[in-house]
C-alpha cells in the first residue's frame, strides 16, 4: 500500500487546489475597492461610508440561467452590533432610497418571506430587505469573491459567467455606533451567499485582511509533503537493504 500512496495523495491534493481555485457559489457579494477578513468577520469588508456593493448569480449548483432571472432574490442590510430596541441612529441609502435607522428598518431576522436565515444570518437586530434583479444585460465574468474580493464585475469570457445587480450604499449620515452587514438569498432560501461571500462594513480595516492560501501555495504545499513521503518511503527502503 505505502508505493502507491504518493500516487493517491498528489492528486488529491491537485484536485483540492483546483477546487479551492475555482469553486464559485452560486450567490456572492462583493465591495468594490474591498478586502477579505480572514479574521473575526471572515467575509468581505470595508471601512469606506460610500461604496459599490455587487450581488452576484451564478448558473450552476442546480440552479440555472432562468432561474436566476426569474427568481425571487433579496439582498438584507442589517444593523451591527445587535441593536435591539429603537433607537436614533441616523440613516443610509441604498440606490438612492433613505432608510432611517432604526425607524423605517424591521426587528428581526432575515428574511422577510417566513423563513429565517437561522445559524447563517446573523443575530436578530433591525434589518430592511432589498430586491435583487438578474438582469441578462448585466453579466461579469467569472470570478471567487473570497479570493479575488473588490475588482467589480470583470470582463466576460462567454462561459461560466455571472449575472450581477449593482447597489450604490452611503452611509455618510449612519452613526458611528454602527456598521451594516449585507446577506445574499433567494427568497425560499434554496439558495443563499456562505459567510465568506457575505459582506460588512467596518469601522477600521484589519491590520492583515489577508485572504485564504493562494491555489499556487496549496500546491507547493502539497508538492512539499509528496517529497517527504516519497523520502520517507526510499530511506525505509534503504534501511530494509541495508
Amino acid at each position: 500500500m505505502q508505493k502507491y500512496l504518493p500516487k493517491i495523495v498528489l492528486p488529491t491534493i491537485l484536485a483540492f487546489a483546483s477546487a479551492s481555485a475555482f469553486a464559485v457559489p452560486v450567490l456572492q457579494l462583493d465591495i468594490a475597492g474591498g478586502v477579505y477578513d480572514n479574521g473575526p468577520e471572515e467575509s468581505i469588508v470595508t471601512d469606506a461610508d460610500i461604496f459599490n456593493l455587487f450581488a452576484y448569480g451564478t448558473p450552476g449548483g442546480g440552479v440555472d440561467a432562468s432561474a436566476l432571472t426569474g427568481g425571487s432574490y433579496f439582498l438584507s442590510v442589517a444593523l451591527t452590533p445587535k441593536i435591539t430596541a429603537p433607537a436614533t441612529l441616523g440613516s443610509f441609502t441604498v440606490n438612492g432610497t433613505v432608510y432611517d435607522a432604526t425607524n423605517n428598518m424591521t426587528f428581526g431576522n432575515a428574511p422577510l418571506s417566513g423563513f429565517d436565515l437561522g445559524p447563517h444570518g446573523i443575530y436578530d437586530t433591525y434589518y430592511i430587505e432589498v430586491a435583487v434583479d438578474f438582469d441578462p444585460a448585466f453579466i461579469s465574468g467569472n470570478y471567487n469573491t473570497e479570493l479575488n474580493t473588490g475588482s467589480g464585475p470583470i470582463a466576460t469570457t462567454g462561459t461560466d459567467d455571472m449575472f450581477y445587480d449593482l447597489f450604490a450604499i452611503d452611509k455618510t449620515l449612519l452613526s458611528d455606533d454602527v456598521q451594516l452587514h449585507f446577506d445574499l438569498y433567494e427568497s425560499s432560501l434554496a439558495n443563499f451567499a456562505p459567510f465568506s461571500h457575505d459582506a460588512s462594513t467596518v469601522g477600521t480595516l484589519p491590520n492583515d485582511p489577508s485572504t485564504v492560501p493562494e491555489p499556487a501555495t496549496l500546491m507547493l504545499t502539497g508538492i512539499g509533503l509528496c517529497g517527504l513521503l516519497i523520502g520517507r518511503r526510499r530511506k525505509s527502503t534503504l534501511i530494509k537493504a541495508a
